[in-house]
């Protein structure tokens, strides 16, 4: 596993192997995908024993990354849903810490957000935070994490070719650890 860091952003790439990467895409690939009238895009909740393992060992160790890079205790997630994004999928530039919605496991807010990538055979659909240049074309197995703050502000690219498949999180700080605050800018090391 290796760390990419830019200011509070962190890339981590072969958070998953190869290997079980494969056998993610296995099952998803012969999976039916929901649909929600109100989104564009397609999810799944992965119920196959060993891929929610595989799912749950990723993000407990994507969750020491986040404590070890912020110095503070954030919720437990467990495993998000699985995304699909199809061809012609973006999602508009945003702040995640904005919404109104929780975290997944109930949290008040969306201190840091995640994404696990699954799937690097698509074309389009990189993350952009666009007022910080950065563009992030990601390669399956790999995870980005980053704080979920207006400075932090970013979007989706559409979609041109193929499917874009993620698990998303949004982490809260722990209230008993409120002291802790996450720098605005931490220093550049690759």
């Amino acid at each position: 596993m290796r760390k990419i860091k830019f200011k509070n952003i962190t890339i981590i790439n072969q958070l998953i192997s190869h290997d079980d990467i494969i056998c993610l895409r296995d099952y998803l690939d012969g999976c039916t995908f929901n649909k929600d009238d109100n989104n564009p895009n397609e999810f799944i909740n992965v119920s196959d024993v060993r891929c929610t393992q595989i799912l749950q060992d990723a993000q407990n160790s994507l969750k020491s990354c986040i404590e070890e890079e912020f110095q503070c205790h954030i919720s437990n997630e467990g495993i998000g849903t699985v995304v699909r994004f199809s061809v012609g999928w973006e999602l508009p530039y945003h702040c995640d810490q904005w919404s109104s919605l929780p975290t997944y496991s109930g949290g008040a807010t969306r201190d840091i957000s995640s994404i696990i990538y699954l799937s690097d055979d698509f074309s389009g659909g990189e993350l952009e935070f666009p007022d910080i240049g950065m563009i992030i074309e990601p390669s399956a197995g790999s995870a980005i994490f980053f704080t979920g703050n207006e400075e932090y502000m970013h979007r989706v690219r559409p979609v041109i070719s193929g499917s874009r498949m993620t698990c998303t999180g949004f982490w809260s700080i722990l209230s008993n650890h409120d002291h802790v605050s996450i720098p605005p800018t931490a220093a550049v090391s690759v």
